[in-house]
Protein backbone atom coordinates (compact mmCIF):
# COMPACT_ATOMS: atom_id res chain seq x y z
CA UNK A 1 0.00 0.00 0.00
CA UNK A 2 2.83 2.40 0.83
CA UNK A 3 4.63 1.65 -2.48
CA UNK A 4 1.41 2.13 -4.42
CA UNK A 5 0.80 5.40 -2.61
CA UNK A 6 4.29 6.64 -3.44
CA UNK A 7 3.87 5.60 -7.09
CA UNK A 8 0.50 7.33 -7.28
CA UNK A 9 2.03 10.49 -5.81
CA UNK A 10 4.76 10.44 -8.50
CA UNK A 11 2.20 9.89 -11.25
CA UNK A 12 -0.04 12.60 -9.84
CA UNK A 13 2.91 14.98 -9.79
CA UNK A 14 3.78 14.15 -13.42
CA UNK A 15 0.19 14.58 -14.57
CA UNK A 16 -0.03 17.84 -12.67
CA UNK A 17 3.00 19.08 -14.65
CA UNK A 18 1.38 17.77 -17.81
CA UNK A 19 -1.84 19.63 -17.08
CA UNK A 20 0.22 22.82 -16.72
CA UNK A 21 2.04 22.45 -20.05
CA UNK A 22 -0.52 20.66 -22.21
CA UNK A 23 -1.88 23.97 -23.54
CA UNK A 24 1.57 25.37 -24.18
CA UNK A 25 2.15 25.87 -27.97
CA UNK A 26 5.68 24.60 -27.80
CA UNK A 27 4.57 21.47 -26.01
CA UNK A 28 1.92 20.91 -28.66
CA UNK A 29 4.47 21.57 -31.39
CA UNK A 30 6.84 19.01 -29.92
CA UNK A 31 4.05 16.46 -29.69
CA UNK A 32 3.06 17.25 -33.27
CA UNK A 33 6.61 16.68 -34.47
CA UNK A 34 6.79 13.22 -32.92
CA UNK A 35 6.15 10.61 -35.66
CA UNK A 36 4.24 8.24 -33.42
CA UNK A 37 2.08 10.96 -31.92
CA UNK A 38 0.62 12.41 -35.10
CA UNK A 39 -2.82 12.72 -33.67
CA UNK A 40 -2.45 15.10 -30.73
CA UNK A 41 -6.14 14.92 -29.93
CA UNK A 42 -6.02 11.17 -29.59
CA UNK A 43 -2.94 11.40 -27.41
CA UNK A 44 -4.55 14.03 -25.21
CA UNK A 45 -7.66 11.89 -24.87
CA UNK A 46 -5.53 8.92 -23.92
CA UNK A 47 -3.64 10.99 -21.36
CA UNK A 48 -6.90 12.43 -20.07
CA UNK A 49 -8.34 8.95 -19.61
CA UNK A 50 -5.18 7.75 -17.92
CA UNK A 51 -5.19 10.82 -15.66
CA UNK A 52 -8.84 10.18 -14.76
CA UNK A 53 -8.07 6.55 -13.96
CA UNK A 54 -5.05 7.52 -11.89
CA UNK A 55 -7.05 10.18 -10.08
CA UNK A 56 -9.66 7.57 -9.23
CA UNK A 57 -6.90 5.28 -8.01
CA UNK A 58 -5.49 8.12 -5.92
CA UNK A 59 -8.94 8.79 -4.45
CA UNK A 60 -9.37 5.11 -3.63
CA UNK A 61 -5.91 5.00 -2.05
CA UNK A 62 -6.60 8.17 -0.11
CA UNK A 63 -9.87 6.69 1.16
CA UNK A 64 -8.07 3.49 2.11
CA UNK A 65 -5.32 5.49 3.84
CA UNK A 66 -7.95 7.46 5.77
CA UNK A 67 -9.60 4.20 6.79
CA UNK A 68 -6.23 2.81 7.86
CA UNK A 69 -5.46 5.96 9.84
CA UNK A 70 -8.87 5.80 11.50
CA UNK A 71 -8.32 2.13 12.34
CA UNK A 72 -4.85 2.98 13.67
CA UNK A 73 -6.31 5.70 15.92
CA UNK A 74 -8.94 3.26 17.20
CA UNK A 75 -6.24 0.68 17.93
CA UNK A 76 -4.16 3.32 19.71
CA UNK A 77 -7.18 4.31 21.79
CA UNK A 78 -7.89 0.68 22.71
CA UNK A 79 -4.21 0.12 23.46
CA UNK A 80 -4.17 3.17 25.74
CA UNK A 81 -7.23 1.91 27.62
CA UNK A 82 -5.65 -1.54 27.90
CA UNK A 83 -2.41 -0.05 29.23
CA UNK A 84 -4.42 1.93 31.77
CA UNK A 85 -6.17 -1.27 32.89
CA UNK A 86 -2.80 -3.02 33.16
CA UNK A 87 -1.44 -0.21 35.34
CA UNK A 88 -4.51 -0.38 37.60
CA UNK A 89 -4.19 -4.17 37.83
CA UNK A 90 -0.51 -3.84 38.72
CA UNK A 91 -1.42 -1.35 41.47
CA UNK A 92 -4.05 -3.76 42.81
CA UNK A 93 -1.57 -6.65 42.75
CA UNK A 94 1.03 -4.54 44.57
CA UNK A 95 -1.53 -3.59 47.24
CA UNK A 96 -2.54 -7.25 47.68
CA UNK A 97 1.13 -8.29 47.91
CA UNK A 98 1.76 -5.60 50.54
CA UNK A 99 -1.29 -6.70 52.56
CA UNK A 100 -0.21 -10.35 52.34
CA UNK A 101 3.30 -9.40 53.44
CA UNK A 102 1.93 -7.59 56.49
CA UNK A 103 -0.17 -10.65 57.43
CA UNK A 104 2.84 -12.93 57.10
CA UNK A 105 4.96 -10.55 59.19
CA UNK A 106 2.26 -10.41 61.89
CA UNK A 107 2.13 -14.20 61.87
CA UNK A 108 5.90 -14.45 62.38
CA UNK A 109 5.81 -11.95 65.26
CA UNK A 110 2.93 -13.81 66.90
CA UNK A 111 4.78 -17.12 66.62
CA UNK A 112 7.87 -15.56 68.23
CA UNK A 113 5.76 -14.12 71.05
CA UNK A 114 4.13 -17.51 71.62
CA UNK A 115 7.54 -19.19 71.73
CA UNK A 116 8.86 -16.65 74.26
CA UNK A 117 5.76 -17.01 76.42
CA UNK A 118 6.09 -20.80 76.35
CA UNK A 119 9.71 -20.50 77.49
CA UNK A 120 8.63 -18.22 80.36
CA UNK A 121 5.86 -20.63 81.34
CA UNK A 122 8.25 -23.57 81.28
CA UNK A 123 10.68 -21.67 83.50
CA UNK A 124 7.93 -20.82 86.01
CA UNK A 125 6.71 -24.42 85.96
CA UNK A 126 10.24 -25.55 86.79
CA UNK A 127 10.39 -23.07 89.68
CA UNK A 128 7.02 -24.32 90.88
CA UNK A 129 8.29 -27.89 90.96
CA UNK A 130 11.36 -26.81 92.92
CA UNK A 131 9.15 -24.99 95.43
CA UNK A 132 6.93 -28.06 95.79
CA UNK A 133 9.98 -30.23 96.41
CA UNK A 134 11.22 -27.75 98.98
CA UNK A 135 7.81 -27.77 100.71
CA UNK A 136 7.82 -31.57 100.78
CA UNK A 137 11.30 -31.55 102.22
CA UNK A 138 10.33 -29.06 104.92
CA UNK A 139 7.16 -31.00 105.68
CA UNK A 140 9.20 -34.17 106.09
CA UNK A 141 11.64 -32.30 108.28
CA UNK A 142 8.79 -31.00 110.43
CA UNK A 143 7.32 -34.47 110.69
CA UNK A 144 10.67 -35.82 111.79
CA UNK A 145 11.06 -33.05 114.30
CA UNK A 146 7.55 -33.59 115.67
CA UNK A 147 8.14 -37.32 115.97
CA UNK A 148 11.41 -36.76 117.70
CA UNK A 149 9.80 -34.21 120.00
CA UNK A 150 7.04 -36.64 120.95
CA UNK A 151 9.44 -39.55 121.49
CA UNK A 152 12.01 -37.61 123.43
CA UNK A 153 9.67 -35.19 125.20
CA UNK A 154 10.61 -36.25 128.69
CA UNK A 155 14.30 -36.34 128.00
CA UNK A 156 14.39 -33.23 125.87
CA UNK A 157 12.33 -30.75 127.84
CA UNK A 158 15.08 -28.14 127.56
CA UNK A 159 15.26 -28.43 123.79
CA UNK A 160 11.49 -28.46 123.29
CA UNK A 161 11.21 -24.68 123.01
CA UNK A 162 14.01 -24.61 120.48
CA UNK A 163 12.41 -27.35 118.43
CA UNK A 164 8.99 -25.69 118.61
CA UNK A 165 10.54 -22.43 117.48
CA UNK A 166 12.16 -24.25 114.60
CA UNK A 167 8.84 -25.85 113.73
CA UNK A 168 7.14 -22.48 113.85
CA UNK A 169 9.72 -20.97 111.56
CA UNK A 170 9.33 -23.89 109.23
CA UNK A 171 5.56 -23.53 109.33
CA UNK A 172 5.85 -19.85 108.49
CA UNK A 173 8.21 -20.69 105.67
CA UNK A 174 5.78 -23.35 104.49
CA UNK A 175 2.99 -20.77 104.58
CA UNK A 176 5.10 -18.34 102.59
CA UNK A 177 6.00 -21.05 100.13
CA UNK A 178 2.36 -22.01 99.83
CA UNK A 179 1.52 -18.39 99.08
CA UNK A 180 4.27 -18.33 96.47
CA UNK A 181 2.94 -21.60 95.11
CA UNK A 182 -0.56 -20.12 94.80
CA UNK A 183 0.84 -17.05 93.04
CA UNK A 184 2.83 -19.22 90.66
CA UNK A 185 -0.22 -21.34 89.94
CA UNK A 186 -2.26 -18.22 89.26
CA UNK A 187 0.49 -16.90 86.99
CA UNK A 188 0.65 -20.21 85.13
CA UNK A 189 -3.13 -20.28 84.74
CA UNK A 190 -3.03 -16.73 83.41
CA UNK A 191 -0.23 -17.61 81.00
CA UNK A 192 -2.11 -20.66 79.81
CA UNK A 193 -5.16 -18.49 79.14
CA UNK A 194 -2.98 -16.01 77.24
CA UNK A 195 -1.44 -18.85 75.24
CA UNK A 196 -4.91 -20.18 74.38
CA UNK A 197 -6.05 -16.70 73.34
CA UNK A 198 -2.94 -16.11 71.25
CA UNK A 199 -3.32 -19.52 69.61
CA UNK A 200 -6.89 -18.62 68.66
CA UNK A 201 -5.68 -15.27 67.36
CA UNK A 202 -2.91 -16.99 65.39
CA UNK A 203 -5.37 -19.50 63.96
CA UNK A 204 -7.70 -16.67 62.92
CA UNK A 205 -4.87 -14.76 61.25
CA UNK A 206 -3.63 -17.94 59.56
CA UNK A 207 -7.14 -18.52 58.22
CA UNK A 208 -7.34 -14.91 56.98
CA UNK A 209 -3.93 -15.20 55.30
CA UNK A 210 -4.93 -18.51 53.67
CA UNK A 211 -8.15 -16.93 52.36
CA UNK A 212 -6.18 -14.02 50.92
CA UNK A 213 -3.75 -16.41 49.22
CA UNK A 214 -6.64 -18.53 47.86
CA UNK A 215 -8.39 -15.42 46.53
CA UNK A 216 -5.24 -14.27 44.74
CA UNK A 217 -4.68 -17.76 43.30
CA UNK A 218 -8.32 -18.36 42.29
CA UNK A 219 -8.85 -14.86 40.90
CA UNK A 220 -5.64 -13.94 39.00
CA UNK A 221 -5.72 -10.33 37.87
CA UNK A 222 -5.18 -9.43 34.24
Amino acid sequence: NIQRLRASKVLAKNFKHYSLVKDDPWFKLINTLKPRLDDVGVVEAQYTNRIAKLENQVKEMSSQINDNLKERDEIKSKLGALNKEIVEDQKTISAKDFELGELKQAKVLLEKELANLKITTDEKTSILKEKEQEIDKLSNTNSDLINKLENDNKALVDSKKSLEATIERNNKQISLLNDELKELKCTIDKNELEISSMKRDKKSKDTAASKKIDELQCNPIG
